[in-house]
């Protein structure tokens, strides 16, 4: 989920105005620049995927591999499924919008799974 940064917001209103004006493109640009490098957490990319066409990253913030039991008579609980918490990136490691993710298939978790082996 992205959450707001004001300096970025306030880069792009001065980008905005600079290209409307034509006064202080450079000096506009290269605050934007800036606020864009601060604003957004880079991730590691554990795996590279492609969802309905779109190549994305994954970023796996957590993993429990289930059990894997035998079942038997003296213990009837059943085996736990395999988890997996993670974060869809772009190919440089930033996280995605949520409204992008949305658009994504619903199976996405067995996508990221079969990804991860």
């Amino acid at each position: 989920m992205t959450t707001f940064n004001p300096a970025l917001f306030w880069a792009r209103s001065a980008l905005r105005v600079a290209n409307a004006t034509g006064v202080n493109k450079s000096q506009a640009m290269t605050a934007l620049n800036k606020a864009r490098a601060t604003g957004a957490e880079r991730l590691s990319i554990d795996a590279k995927i492609t969802i309905d066409g779109i190549p994305v990253g994954v970023h796996v913030d957590s993993y429990y591999p289930g059990t894997n039991r035998l079942i038997t008579s003296a213990s009837l609980e059943p085996n736990d499924e395999p988890e997996i918490e993670y974060t869809i990136t772009n190919l440089r490691g930033y996280p995605l919008g949520q409204w992008m993710v949305d658009k994504f298939p619903a199976d996405l978790d067995s996508i990221v799974m079969e990804a991860l082996g």
